[in-house]
């Protein structure tokens, strides 16, 4: 499972998500998708 990665340039806060609601609501908000960072195992 792809564990995606976001910054968010006007604090330097790095965000990390594997859920894609989550990662598309960050950018929404102004996050930067940045890329996959490393994959996890499944729950």
């Amino acid at each position: 499972m792809p564990v995606y990665r976001l910054y968010l340039a006007s604090n330097g806060d790095h965000f990390y998500t594997a859920d894609t609601a989550q990662r598309d609501s960050a950018v929404s908000a102004g996050y930067r998708y940045e890329m996959i960072a490393f994959y996890a195992p499944p729950r």
